[in-house]
Order: structure tokens, then sequence, then C-alpha cells
């Protein structure tokens, strides 16, 4: 027996003593998300060199090579941000130079978007986040870009950054979400320009807010924190504004017209550059001071101060000048082209319309690749709409959301939770309706743009389509076997497919077994039928409709992932450089042509299909073969070269 005076003294474990359940908490919720980012790491990293680079992957990775090989590298607003090639130079540091390294870093992106889903919790619920997550992994344009080195996906990614940061601030008021935010921002402006469309439509959102709270309830624009955060927005990105000043200055001051195509400033034009970029920080500056300063006088709440405003700024302007400028070895062109270019060229290309779609193009695009968003979509507009007008409405029920949310104390002048997650949903509304008429009014409309419109799609149609499997009272559903109901529509879809198969024929020959299939198939729907008005007495309406609705989502479900598999496959054996090569030598070579069947291809010769065959090889050596890369690039008629090319032969 161990003496009591000499029993050792009780002390705090080590984390190392500690069992692995007591550090990781392992429930449903946890397994999910942990086959979620499995699944989500095999779809981005899955044999990512197979393919063929695009015309623009392979001046993305040409610019990015010369970055890492020799440190050169010139910004020029028409190849959009810097990030991409510093990326790109890392990673050939780092992994070496192969088409597999060119596109780890949109893989890396599009994991850190469902990543980033999982922060949403919060907001839109466990289940509504974990299935904007499978939203992200199986979405046609997202899962696309993220094996595809462009600049959106890392778009997208900064926008979810954004986002989480500006929300957890209306939370808690701790400006370490301010430089969440900012850091979402700057990497966003230093990608692709038109983070300044995703800039507009933010900052727009929180300033009506703030309207909207003074107008609804009193709420002064002083003592707003929604103004703070629009004032922050402004005022961080204000310089990048001055493409407007220099038009005033041409305009009435003559100054030299500025050609944005080619971007060459002159030592004047470089002065004036730098004028408007120095007034327009200074206004930043000043609305700033005011804002955080003096209209502050007595306010003794947690708010934002002019002190933390310029930490912020800095911040902000650090990181992008640097871009920018790589590393200071480019700093007069560099800054002239990041924040007076960056804007002004493609405020430029707006009447160039490059892609000569329509206006309703997206909406043809988003119907056939985002067709299961863009219904979810439509589906939580109703339930939000119809929500709000109800006072006791709450967007995700207490035993679907964090724990920690639920049982945080909240302080009486803080935004309460509950509301700061009827805000975020109709923050993705305005978004999803900003993001569409924003890029359909676009002069140029191009495929990979319809990722900025999926992104908020999912991102709402998940929190809905969560929505409807947790309110469901599944002990009840199994008592009363209404659950069957999921399988109602996609049965009644699948007799309604073969109903042309079932319809009794005329002839004598087989007359009599398609009649029997054709009585078989009613009794079989009049059979469903009762089955499932049975199963709607036992559980009501209301659970009914839910069940039948995620029926309908699993067949939209299957539909968008019934391909996945073959594209991999197509990725991996389809479309090699070698495989590709060796069919253009072939065509060339004329090799296994059947002699008689092909066109004579002899000088003067017109015969269309020679242009015809050749296009189309070129199209696969120089094109995506994913149809959504191949619906917008129609060349409606050959280049004048490839007619001279078939003439000469």
């Amino acid at each position: 027996m161990i003496r009591e005076d000499l029993a050792p003294a009780t002390a705090e474990q080590s984390w190392l003593d500690k069992s692995v359940g007591a550090l990781v908490r392992v429930n449903w919720e946890t397994v999910a998300w942990v086959a979620l980012m499995l699944i989500t790491v095999v779809t981005r990293f899955y044999d990512l060199g197979a393919r063929a680079m695009t015309h623009d992957e392979s001046l993305h990775a040409v610019y990015s090579f010369e970055l890492y090989k020799t440190g050169n590298y010139i910004h020029n607003p028409m190849m959009h941000g810097p990030f991409l090639f510093h990326a790109n130079a890392l990673i050939y540091a780092i992994f070496g130079v192969t088409d597999a390294t060119t596109r780890i870093i949109p893989a890396l992106s599009g994991l850190g978007m469902v990543a980033m889903a999982w922060a949403f919790r919060r907001w839109l619920g466990k289940t509504g986040a974990l299935l904007v997550g499978v939203l992200f992994v199986i979405s046609p344009s997202i899962l696309f870009h993220s094996r595809y080195i462009r600049n959106d996906i890392y778009i997208a990614l900064s926008a979810m950054v954004w986002i989480y940061g500006m929300f957890r601030y209306l939370e808690d008021r701790q400006v370490r979400w301010l430089y969440v935010m900012v850091l979402g921002m700057v990497f966003g402006f230093v990608s692709k320009e038109n983070q300044f469309m995703s800039g507009a439509l933010f900052g727009a959102f929180t300033g009506a807010v703030a309207l909207w709270r003074w107008w609804r309830n009193g709420e002064g624009l002083n003592r707003s924190v929604f103004a703070d955060l629009a004032v922050l927005m402004l005022t961080l990105v204000l310089p990048f504004t001055s493409p407007f000043g220099y038009l005033v200055g041409e305009h009435f001051l003559g100054w030299e017209t500025v050609n944005w195509s080619s971007f060459t400033a002159s030592a004047p034009m470089l002065l004036e550059f730098t004028v408007m970029v120095v007034l327009a920080t200074a206004l930043a500056t000043g609305i700033a001071y005011y804002w955080y300063g003096i209209a502050r006088a007595g306010d003794e709440r947690p708010r934002l101060t002019f002190a933390a405003w310029g930490g912020l700024m800095l911040t902000f302007w650090a990181i992008a000048i640097i871009f920018f400028t790589t590393f200071f070895t480019n700093p007069v062109n560099g800054l002239a082209t990041g924040i007076v270019g960056s804007l002004g060229y493609w405020l430029a290309q707006q009447e160039v319309q490059r892609g000569s779609q329509p206006w309703y193009y997206y909406g043809i695009v988003a119907v056939l690749y985002e067709f299961l968003p863009l219904i979810l979509s439509a589906g939580g507009t109703v339930a939000l709409i119809s929500g709000l007008l109800r006072k006791d409405w709450r967007v995700a029920p207490d035993h679907d959301l964090p724990a920690s949310v639920v049982n945080a104390e909240t302080r009486p002048d803080f935004i309460a939770p509950a509301m700061v997650r009827r805000i975020l949903l109709v923050f993705l509304l305005w978004w999803i309706i900003g993001a569409w008429g924003a890029y359909s009014y676009a002069g140029e409309k191009m495929p990979w743009l319809l990722t900025h419109m999926a992104q908020p799609m999912a991102l709402l149609g998940g929190w809905w389509l969560g929505q409807l499997i947790s309110r469901i009272d599944w002990r009840k559903a199994r008592t009363d076997q209404s659950y069957w109901l999921i399988g109602l529509v996609p049965a009644l879809i699948l007799l309604w497919r073969r109903r042309s198969a079932l319809i009794p024929s005329a002839g004598a020959t087989g007359r009599s077994r398609r009649t029997i299939r054709f009585f078989l198939a009613l009794v079989m729907a009049g059979g469903l039928l009762y089955l499932a008005w049975t199963w709607i007495g036992r559980s009501g309406w209301s659970t009914a409709l839910r069940m039948m609705g995620l029926g309908v989502t699993a067949v939209l479900f299957l539909l968008t992932v019934r391909q996945l598999p073959a594209r991999l496959r197509q990725l991996r054996h389809g479309h090699r450089v070698s495989d590709l090569r060796a069919r253009w030598t072939r065509h060339q070579t004329g090799a296994g042509r059947n002699r008689r069947n092909q066109p004579t291809h002899r000088r003067g010769s017109r015969d269309p299909r020679c242009l015809q065959q050749r296009r189309g090889l070129a199209h696969e050596l120089v094109h995506e073969v994913l149809p959504q890369q191949c619906l917008l690039w129609h060349h409606a008629q050959p280049r004048h070269d490839e007619r001279a090319d078939c003439d000469r032969r």
C-alpha cells in the first residue's frame, strides 16, 4: 500500500499521454468530412498531368517557367494577376517542372474551397455545410478549373476566405477577422481582375444593410458595423480606381491618351499615374481618419479604430505591391500596370466583347452543366423569402449547429448569431443575383466565368438541401415507412423514360409481348401511386414533399456525377500529348487512310472535308476536350492560314 505522503502530486497530463479519442472527437460528421476530403483529393490530384495543355495553360506555364528559371517577370494586365506566376514558380522550384506540377496550385485551391465549406457550419448548419462541400466536389465548372491552370479557382477560394472573415467580424468584432478578410481580398486582387466585381457586390451589400438598418431600426450609420465594413472595403481598394481619375484628366486636362492594350507608359504618363494614385490614397486616408477617428469620439464600444485601419491598409498594399513588382525587381512598371492598369485595361476591353456571346450565354451553360446547384438555389430562394416573412423563422435548427455556436454568449450590443445567419443567406441571394447580372452584362463571356455563379448557387442550394434533410423526423419516417417516398420520383421517371418501349405495337410481331409489358407498367405506376398516397397519409404533406424533393435531388446528383469516372479515364488515356501528336502525324502522312474515300488535297482544292479534318485535329491539340470548353470555342469559319494550307495541299 502506497503511503499517502509519498503519493505523486496530480499534474496536468501531456498531450502525448492522452488517448486519441480525447484529442479528436470522432462522430459521423467527422467521418463524412474525412471521406469527402479524401474524395476531393482524388478528384483534384488523380493523374493531374495527363491532359494536353491548352493555349491559356501553356502561356501561364511558360511565363511561370521564365520566372522560375531567370527570375524575370513583368506584370501585364492582359495575363491577369501575378499570383499565378509566382505560385507556379515556387512549385517548380520545389517539385520540378512537369505538366502535373503546373496544376498543383489550382488543385490545392479546389481542395481549399471544400475545406472552407466546413468553416461555414456555424451559419449554414452542419448538414448544409457538408452538402455545400459535396456540391463543390461534383460541380463540373469548379472541378474542371481545379485541374486547370487559370486564375478563377483562386478567386473562388479567396471569396470564401473574404466572406468568412467578414461574417466572423460581425459576430464578435475582433480585428483578427478583418485581417482574414483582407487576406481574402488582396489575394483575389493579385489573382484576377474580376475580383473588382466581387468587391463591388460585397461592398454594396454591407452598405445596403447599413442603410436598411438605419431606415428600419434608426441605427445611426456612424454606429453601424456594416457601415464600418463598407468604408473599410472602399478605402482599401480606392487606389485601384485611379484610372477613372486619369480618364477625367484626359478629357479636361489634355493628358496623353493611354493605349491600355499595349500599356507602354511614357515618363509624363507615369507622373500623371503617380499623381492619381497619391490623390486616391490620400482620399482613402482622409475618409478613414474621419470615419474611424473623428466620427467615433466618445464611442466606447469595441469598434474599428483608425490605427487598426492603418494596419489593415498596410497589410493589403504590402502584399499587393510585392506581387505586382515581383519582390521589387520591377518597381516602376509593376506599380503602374498593377495599380492603374489592372482595372484600366479591362475597362477598355468591355467594348471588345471577347467571346462574342449573347447576354443569355451563362443561362445556357448553367442549364447544361450546373443544373443541380441552379435548381437547389432556386428552392433555397423560395425558402429564404418565405422564412423572412415569419418572425420565428430559424436558418437551421439548434441540433444541426455546432455546440460552440449554440452555447456562445453574445453581448447585448452585438448582432445576435441567429440574425447573422439570416443576413448571410440574404447575402448569398444578393451574390447570386449580382453575379448573374454582372457577368451577363460584362463584354467578355467565357465558360470559366461560370465558376463564379456556380459558387454562390452551391452555397445557398447546399444550405436548403441540408434543411430538407435535417428538418425531417427520421424516426417517425422509419415507423410509418414514408422514407420510401424518396424513391417514388426516380421510379416514376424510370417508367416514363421506358414509355416508348412499352406502348403496344400495331404490328403482329411481338404485339402480345409489348401489350403485356405496357399493362404491367400501368399496374406498377398505379401501385406506386397507391403506396405514395398511403405514405403521404401517414406522414403528412410537409414530410412527403421533403422526401420527394430528396428523390428529385438524388436523380440530379446521379446525372451530375455519372460522367466523373469517364472524364477521369478520358483525362488519363484519351488525350495525352503523345496520343494527339501521333494522330496528327498520321493525318499529315496519310497513314492508314482509305484513299478511295478521302478528298484529293491538291493545289486549289476547296473540299470542305480537308478544312474540317485539319481544324478538328488542331482543335483537339489546342483546346479542351471536355464539352464545357468546346461549347464556347465554336470556330464558325476556319482561319485564313488553315484555308491556305489546304489550298497548298
